[in-house]
């Protein structure tokens, strides 16, 4: 969408990136989901976003599950707490380091309609620390968690 290389055109690229959706294309999907929720090359949609971003994480896209679990606790839609927190949840569980880390940090400082749950956090950074994320392995450390391992 940015051109590379060439005039950046993002009303084209926004043009080939519906119809890649359209198309059933799951990343074209989540891009696009992306540049309505932010408004890039597009007016902002955060309602359609969240309509793709369902499509894409229906068809099994991992990040489409953080950026529509995410999305739906930002933007507030009505009941939909209990379905962001599962969509994270199992972003994370799939390997999805931003979403375990997300998810810590909310049962850590309690917010977005989750309750502090110190243990939840806890296990949440466990999942981040042992998929590599260093920020969750230093909070583990500095809270005396991670049994001396870094």
């Amino acid at each position: 969408m940015d051109g590379r290389g060439t005039e950046p055109k993002p009303a084209e690229g926004i043009a080939w990136l519906r119809k890649a959706a359209d198309g059933g294309s799951v990343i074209g999907q989540r891009m696009l989901g992306w540049a309505l929720y932010h408004g890039l090359g597009v007016s902002k949609d955060r309602v359609e976003a969240i309509d793709w971003w369902r499509k894409s994480a229906a068809a099994g896209d991992v990040p489409s599950l953080h950026h529509l679990g995410r999305g739906l606790l930002e933007t507030g839609v009505s009941g939909a707490g209990r379905e962001a927190v599962g969509d994270l949840e199992a972003a994370a569980k799939a390997g999805y380091t931003e979403a375990a880390m997300l998810l810590a940090d909310m049962y850590d400082r309690g917010y977005w309609g989750v309750a502090k749950d110190p243990r939840q956090a806890r296990a949440w950074y466990e999942v981040a620390a042992g998929q590599g994320n260093t920020e969750a392995k230093g909070w583990l450390r500095f809270q005396g968690l991670s049994g001396g391992k870094p």
